[in-house]
């Protein structure tokens, strides 16, 4: 067997091939129509209305057409040969071939919106046309019935039709010789295409005379118009009723999103193909269509695989078209974006529960797993809580590098994991505060006795480059049976008993901080300490670190158990909020440092700052968005700047932007704290509108060791320029830190390298012997 060419040789012999079959077509159209309009201009006088008839009625006849290949949708035919069967036999043949064969082209032009296609079309039937009359006036001639004329005449339509469609096929060695025709279809068309033209002749002409006087002109325009008029609304009905029902699938499918998550999106698909389509069978697969009864279009599911959604119909059921593989096309798209955008959303949900350092739940992660706890209260066992601290933390970063305690962190958390049930959550709530939420807890000693196993586990050495570090946990336990206690209260009480518990535990074993009566005990000191007005106020400078002088003081609350001693500030601020008690605790700390801010502008004339800390929820909801004004237009010599960490601003409405701006119209200036620390703190610099940046110690760490960070800082300093934010860095507490900074453009710093926050008696002190200049 010869070899076949290569494929871009045959592609160019086929191209070719058409191309000369294309010329030949388009040039026996126009030719034969040229020498019959010549030639028959004398003869055709007095039929001009016949014959413009004809050419509008062959024109009308491209609208219906039936498709009778299964794999090419071009082999289509309709009723021109009827239509040519009711103008035959007539005076002229030629003329009246060239006159149809003319509508034919103009027809499927418009049908086909293709000048090139229709002409084609026209030259085709110029020779089906001839053949068509030259076996008709055969048949007449040896006197043979009509209807044995009209009958091989239309079957040599047909079959010459067949023919000259293949021709192409045929001159190509290869390709395929066959187009699996429809038998079916191919004998409705001869059956219309017959019928047509006997049910005409066999009418009786003198019927119409009373219409005409020429009454074969008049029966055979109206025998023209009526078949055209009713083959010409059935299929614009059958066209636009099947455009219809696959036009309202895809508005089905288009109306649905977002697809629910149950079920499949991919069976979602397959059932929105098979309604639009009326297909009897809808599959994904990895395979494109196999068979000639099927359409499929590839797409992409989340995960990047390649599929193929294939539809099938049933063989000697209507053959599935082009249009119907664009709406298949169409919900394949539909059904691939929503599983890339379902994806992406999960991939982001995740990515916004989950802590990056540890791969464990963040603080929104683990809020949403007490909402689900929560959700199925009546299902729900006993509940406990263990809130986990990291003792000492603060040491192993600064002894060994940032590096080192975040691979403490993520042992500690991969430890605490491994350690609990899958139904049980574990969160990094804070930079060294892990929660654990224990699900189906019999009692308060099973929850004591669990917790116990798990923060031990989770409390042996770690070793990071060579080094053993010690682990200390501090821990706080809850507990609550069914119904009892909501889950936000518990954790709240876990804080609370782990904050009570420090300061009594071994290096690298627990020490069970589960005493319910002394952290009741602390919250009744912190209380009667508020109600008192006990509680102090200490102050950390704020420096211009190119200048080298103080530019303002951030006012700190502080208290002491008059039997633990100094209360952590944290836990101060937690049990206040937790009391009802944090707009008196802030009105004592505006009231003691207003007060110091006079003693020490005595002093240093030049200090006109000051900052205190609230919480958005006490400028929205309270009395101090009231007060604060109040305050600044009482003590026009100090501008108040108020600073909120991100956790509070978050999810800020409308109403609270509004208060916010009437509080900056005071002159009050608004300070976003702890930038860098939360998880959307972008979101808060663009919807609130804060006049100071202040940058946690988190984004310094490694700044002078990790060109990354250097990077980070840097692209904060343009952005604070861009948004005309002050720009103040904290936790600098090395000489090394401050210099880097300085080099990068950062101008305010506040940390330990400059002062610890100190009392308004050791603060005026200072001013005193050294004014606002930092040694």
């Amino acid at each position: 067997m010869d070899a076949l060419p290569p494929r871009s040789a045959r592609s160019r012999r086929r191209r070719t091939l058409d191309d000369v079959y294309a010329a030949a077509e388009i040039s026996l159209l126009v030719l034969f129509a040229l020498g019959c309009t010549v030639r028959g201009l004398a003869t055709i006088e007095g039929h001009l209305f016949e014959l413009a008839f004809l050419g509008v009625s062959a024109a009308a006849s491209q609208s219906f057409r039936v498709r009778v290949s299964a794999v090419d949708e071009r082999i289509a035919f309709g009723i021109g040969a009827g239509i040519l069967g009711l103008a035959l036999p007539s005076a002229d043949m030629l003329t009246t071939v060239a006159v149809w064969a003319v509508g034919v082209a103009v027809g499927s032009t418009v049908v086909q919106r293709d000048v090139r296609a229709g002409a084609r079309v026209g030259g085709r039937s110029v020779l089906l046309g001839l053949l068509y009359a030259t076996v008709l006036g055969w048949s007449l001639a040896l006197a043979l019935p009509l209807w044995v004329g009209v009958l091989g005449a239309t079957g040599v339509y047909l079959a010459a039709s067949l023919l000259l469609w293949r021709l192409p096929a045929i001159l190509d060695d290869d390709a395929p010789v066959t187009s699996h025709y429809i038998p079916r279809r191919l004998g409705l068309l001869f059956a219309l295409n017959a019928v047509i033209p006997l049910v005409s002749h066999q009418g009786e002409p003198q019927a119409w005379a009373f219409i005409l006087a020429d009454p074969f002109r008049m029966k055979l325009i109206m025998d023209l118009t009526i078949t055209t008029a009713v083959f010409a609304v059935i299929a614009l009905v059958l066209f636009g009723y099947d455009a219809r029902h696959r036009l309202d699938g895809l508005v089905r499918t288009a109306k649905a999103l977002p697809w629910p998550d149950d079920p499949d999106p991919l069976e979602q698909m397959k059932d929105f193909a098979a309604t639009t389509l009326r297909v009897d069978r809808v599959e994904v697969r990895a395979t494109p269509p196999l068979s000639r009864f099927e359409i499929g279009t590839p797409f992409r599911t989340h995960s990047g695989e390649v599929r193929h959604l294939v539809a099938r119909r049933n063989p000697g059921s209507s053959p599935l078209l082009d249009r119907d593989l664009q709406a298949l096309s169409a919900i394949a798209h539909i059904g691939q974006e929503t599983m890339r955008v379902r994806g992406e959303a999960n991939e982001l949900r995740t990515e916004a529960n989950t802590d990056p350092l540890t791969g464990l739940f963040n603080y929104r992660g683990f809020q949403a797993a007490i909402d689900d706890v929560n959700a199925r209260r009546g299902e729900r066992g006993g509940v406990a809580v263990v809130y986990i601290d990291l003792d000492g933390f603060k040491a192993v970063n600064d002894r060994y590098g940032h590096e080192a305690g975040n691979e403490v962190l993520r042992e500690v958390g991969r430890r605490l994991q491994e350690a609990v049930r899958p139904r049980d959550a574990v969160a990094r709530v804070g930079g060294d505060e892990f929660v654990v939420l224990l699900r189906d807890v019999r009692d308060a000693g099973h929850a004591r006795q669990v917790a116990h196993r798990i923060v031990s586990a989770a409390a042996s050495p770690v070793a990071v480059d060579g080094h053993l570090l010690p682990v200390s946990l501090s821990q706080g336990v809850t507990f609550s049976a069914d119904g009892q206690d909501d889950l936000v209260a518990l954790v709240n009480e876990a804080d609370a008993l782990m904050y009570a518990g420090r300061g009594r535990r071994l290096p690298s074993a627990v020490a069970v901080a589960d005493q319910p009566g002394r952290a009741s005990g602390r919250r009744a000191a912190i209380a009667d300490l508020i109600s008192g007005r006990r509680v102090e106020v200490a102050y950390q400078p704020i420096v211009d670190g190119s200048r080298g002088s103080i530019v303002a003081v951030e006012a700190l609350a502080r208290a002491t158990h008059p039997d633990d001693g100094p209360i952590d500030p944290s836990l101060l601020v937690h049990e206040a909020k937790r009391l009802g008690l944090l707009d008196e605790l802030t009105d004592q700390v505006l009231e003691r440092s207003l007060a110091d801010m006079a003693r020490f502008q005595a002093l240093a004339p030049g200090l006109r700052d000051l900052h205190v800390n609230l919480d958005l929820g006490q400028l929205a909801q309270g009395p101090m968005g009231e007060l604060l004004p109040r305050l600044a237009a009482a003590h026009p010599h100090v501008r108040l700047t108020v600073e909120m960490t991100e956790d509070s601003v978050h999810g800020a409405g409308e109403d609270v932007l509004a208060r916010l701006e009437e509080v900056r119209a005071s002159g009050i200036r608004l300070a976003l704290d702890d930038f860098g620390q939360g998880y959307s703190t972008m979101l808060a610099v663009v919807e609130v509108p804060f006049d100071i940046l202040k940058v946690d110690r988190s984004l310094l760490a490694g700044i002078t060791t990790s060109g990354r960070s250097v990077q980070v800082m840097r692209s904060l300093v343009r952005l604070s320029r861009t948004l005309h934010l002050d720009m103040v860095v904290e936790g600098v507490e090395l000489p090394e830190e401050r210099d880097v900074l300085l080099r990068l453009g950062v101008r305010q710093m506040q940390g330990f390298w400059y002062s610890r926050p100190e009392s308004a008696e050791v603060l005026c002190e200072r001013f005193a012997a050294r004014g606002l200049t930092v040694a």
